[in-house]
């Protein structure tokens, strides 16, 4: 397999996909038709239906309609899964991307002492399907998975790095950040994938009730900060949230707010309801 031109084709999916959430978010109307979504995208009817099969297994029309269910305020109640009254059928049968065994090691005291002294990173970029991502690994795990767009650069992502491991030897290996990308986002893998990440109890702590969010459902602050024994200490949740280094893998996606609102999210709020879709067709496959 051409590992480059699948970077290429799954980056075009994405863009064309995530500009498609777009306008179905966007839109004054209830429903967009699949006519009117291709002529706004400069696609024909035809080349939509491709995309729509090949990135979630269903048709435009039933893709239409579920983003717009999403668009409801209360179509994505912290706690219950958004599955429950969406579509009927026609969902993918691919497996669930990403929701593989995921192992957090946090660095022992002496380590974040050392600053990452010692330590060997690799990174490189790939295309998944949703978007590009900067992927940086040790020979423990990955410790950071950040997407790239038109506001933050590849630079950027190899600064927040460098900035989380000072100390560290960082070198570039495009060849395997590619190979990682494709087992992180295969539909058929279900290899463990470890993180090697750095944080405070705390962050940890959060991070870890993250990943118990089941794929294809969300939860709200409060109901993440009663979890690990902190209801009051929402605020603080939030800010460990966003201090979340692995994309995806820690899934920070899942969390939104109290009224059903998607909410903000680091990498676009585009990109999240984007998760959020791709989670929910494949959720019941």
């Amino acid at each position: 397999m051409d590992l480059t031109a699948e970077k290429k084709s799954n980056t075009d999916r994405y863009e064309l996909v995530a500009r498609a959430i777009k306008s179905i978010s966007e839109s004054k109307q209830e429903i967009l038709s699949p006519a009117q979504l291709a002529k706004h995208l400069g696609v024909s009817g035809l080349q939509l239906t491709r995309l729509f099969k090949s990135w979630a297994g269903i048709t435009p029309s039933r893709f239409i309609q579920f983003v717009s269910y999403l668009r409801a305020a209360d179509g994505l109640r912290a706690g219950n899964r958004v599955m429950d009254t969406a579509l009927d059928g026609g969902f993918s049968s691919a497996s669930r991307l990403y929701d593989c065994t995921v192992n957090i090691i946090a660095m022992t005291p002496g380590e974040l002492i050392k600053l990452g002294g010692g330590v060997s990173i690799r990174c490189g970029l790939s295309g998944t399907p949703f978007g590009e991502v900067y992927i940086a690994w040790t020979p423990r795990g990955i410790c950071s998975l950040q997407f790239i767009s038109a506001d933050f650069s590849m630079e950027q992502a190899l600064q927040r790095v460098q900035d989380e491991w000072p100390a560290a030897e960082v070198e570039e290996d495009q060849v395997q950040a590619l190979i990682l990308a494709g087992t992180i986002f295969s539909t058929k893998t279900s290899k463990p994938v470890k993180l090697d990440v750095r944080g405070t109890n705390f962050q940890v702590q959060v991070w870890r009730a993250l990943l118990d969010i089941p794929f294809g459902e969300t939860t709200g602050y409060q109901q993440l900060a009663s979890k690990i024994g902190r209801p009051q200490a929402q605020r603080a949740v939030g800010t460990a949230i966003g201090a979340n280094p692995v994309s995806i893998l820690i899934p920070c996606h899942r969390v939104i707010q109290k009224s059903g609102l998607i909410g903000n999210y680091r990498w676009g709020t585009t990109r999240k309801q984007t998760l959020l879709v791709r989670e929910a067709l494949t959720a019941g496959s």
